[in-house]
C-alpha cells in the first residue's frame, strides 16, 4: 500500500463529563510525521477488522498453519500486512473486496505493483493466472525475502539463514 500522505477525517470531541464524543483536524499527516505510525496502525486495525468480519461470515476463508491451528487471513507487522487465504476465486474477490472498502473508507491505494502473491504447490497453474489477474499482482519470487529472511527455504537450510 502506497503510504506518502495520510488525511484522516474522523469527529472527536468531549460531552460535559470529558468522555472523547467529535474532534476536527484541520490538516493532513506526511510520512515522518511522529503521530503517523500510530494513525497508520489504527488505520491497518480497521482493515484487519474488515478482513475478520467477512471470515466471520464464511464469505472468506483463512489457512490453517498446522490442522489442529485456527485459520490465519492476516499478520500485520509495522508498515506490512501479508494475506493469507484458500486459493479460489471467492476468496480472492472477497479479499478485493475489503480492499477496496478499506481504500474506500481511509483514502489509501494498494499499491499492486509492490505487492505480490505465494501460491502452495498444489494449486495448478490455470488457477494461478486466474487468480493473479483477478488481484493485479505478480507472484513474489523465489529468493524473495521479508525483514531480511528468506520467504521460501531451500534444500540447504544452512545456506539459507547463513547470515545469522
Amino acid at each position: 500500500m502506497d503510504y506518502g500522505m495520510c488525511e484522516f477525517s474522523f469527529n472527536v470531541s468531549t460531552d460535559q463529563w470529558g468522555e472523547i464524543q467529535a474532534f476536527y483536524p484541520s490538516r493532513g499527516l506526511r510520512q515522518g510525521d511522529p503521530l503517523s505510525p500510530y494513525l497508520f496502525i489504527l488505520c491497518q486495525e480497521v482493515l484487519s477488522r474488515i478482513i475478520d468480519k467477512e471470515h466471520a461470515v464464511g464469505s472468506l476463508s483463512g489457512v490453517k498453519m498446522n490442522p489442529g491451528g485456527p485459520e490465519i487471513t492476516n499478520v500485520m507487522f509495522a508498515d506490512d500486512l501479508m494475506l493469507f487465504a484458500k486459493a479460489t476465486s471467492q476468496n480472492v474477490n472477497a479479499l478485493n473486496s475489503c480492499l477496496e472498502k478499506y481504500c474506500q473508507w481511509s483514502g489509501q491505494l494498494v499499491n499492486r505493483s509492490k505487492s505480490g502473491i505465494i501460491f502452495s504447490k498444489l494449486v495448478n497453474l490455470s488457477q494461478r493466472r486466474k487468480l493473479k489477474e483477478i488481484l493485479q499482482m505478480k507472484k513474489v519470487p523465489k529468493n524473495a525475502k521479508y525483514l531480511g529472511a528468506p520467504l521460501f527455504s531451500s534444500r540447504s537450510r544452512s545456506k539459507d539463514f547463513q547470515y545469522l
